[in-house]
This record gives C-alpha cells, structure tokens and sequence, in this order.
C-alpha cells in the first residue's frame, strides 16, 4: 500500500506495469501461502484429532493399566495373604508334625529304656545264679571228694569198730561157751561121780538086804 501511494504521488507511469507484476506475485503468494496455511491448518487439525484419539486411547489404556494393576496389587495382596497363610499353616503341620515324632521318640526311646533294663537285670539274675552255680560246683568239687574220703574213713572206722566188736563178741562167746562147756563137764564129772556113789551106795544096799 505504501508503494502504491508512493507511485500515485510522484513515480514516473513505466514502473506501474512492474509493481502491478510484483503486486500479482506477492498476492499470488500470499494466496499460495493461504492455501499452504490452509492445509497446514486442515494437517494440524487432523494431527490434533489424531492426538485427541491417541490421548483418549492413551487415557483409555492408561484407565486399564491401572485396573490392570490395582487388580495385580490385589491378586499380590491376596496371593502373599494366602502365601503366608499357608506358610503358617505348614509352620504349624511341621511343629505338629515335629511334636508327634518328638513324643514317638520320646516313647520309643523310653520303652527301649524299659525293656534294655529288663534284659539287663534278667542277665543279671542270670550271671548271679550262674556264679552261685559255680561257687557250688566249685564247693561240691571240693567238697564232694573230702566228704568221700570222710565217709569212707567213716565207715573203715564203723568197720573197723564192728570188726572189734564182732571179734570181741566171738571171743566172748566162744569164752562163754567154754565156760558153759566147762560147767556142763564139770557138772556132767559130778552127776556121773554122784551117780557112781549112788550107785555104789545102793549097790551095797542091796547086797546088805542079802
């Protein structure tokens, strides 16, 4: 506009054909420029649509990931709730676990205790009777032997005594029956005397009578 006044005031006619020229130009450009703004416009409203989307997909997705992940950190919550639950659950089985084998051995150990005390007091029982066995096997192969050579010395004795005796006996018998045939000699030499004298005597007698 300025140029075009500047010309209207005091610029000779032969350049008015070439600012009409550049006018033309610079209005050929400035409508090219409109259209390219135009479509740079219609371009940007169709990014910005496009980033609309996007973010309302963005929005969208992020709205998901969220619950995605509020439901993750609740599936965690509850998996480690459960986890732990049953860590104690298992904490508990194995000290049940743990006090049933505790009391078994403890059981097993003390019927072990019971029935090795038994074995050992019955062997006890039986060393003690085997060695009052042998201090009496010991005794009577001392014993035995000595109260042999005393009963037999015993009876040599009782033996011997007897034979005293017998011996003593037979002398006294056969003594007693010397006697016995002595008197009966004697008496026997003084009936057949007295005999004789009687009858001598009667024999007198009667030859007195005749």
């Amino acid at each position: 506009m300025n140029q075009r006044e500047a010309s209207e005031d005091g610029a000779p006619p032969a350049s008015n054909g070439k600012e009409q020229r550049e006018e033309d130009a610079l209005a050929a450009t400035q409508i090219g420029m409109t259209a390219t703004r135009s479509k740079l416009e219609k371009l940007m409203s169709g990014f910005t649509t496009f980033d609309d989307v996007m973010r309302i997909g963005t929005r969208k997705d992020e709205y998901r990931l969220a619950e995605m992940r509020q439901e993750m950190s609740r599936l965690e919550h509850k998996l480690e709730a459960e986890i732990k639950k049953r860590i104690e659950m298992n904490k508990s089985l194995q000290n049940y676990c743990d006090e049933q084998v505790a009391q078994m051995t403890e059981a097993f150990e003390r019927l072990l205790s019971d029935r090795a005390k038994q074995v050992d007091d019955r062997l006890d029982h039986l060393t003690q009777e085997i060695n009052d066995l042998q201090t009496l096997v010991a005794k009577e192969k001392h014993d035995i032997p000595l109260m042999i050579e005393n009963k037999t010395n015993e009876l040599t004795q009782k033996l011997i005594a007897f034979m005293d005796a017998f011996e003593e006996e037979r002398q006294r018998r056969t003594n007693q029956e010397a006697m016995i045939l002595k008197r009966l000699g004697d008496h026997e030499h003084a009936t057949a005397e007295k005999f004789e004298r009687e009858r001598v005597r009667y024999k007198f007698l009667w030859a007195g009578l005749f």
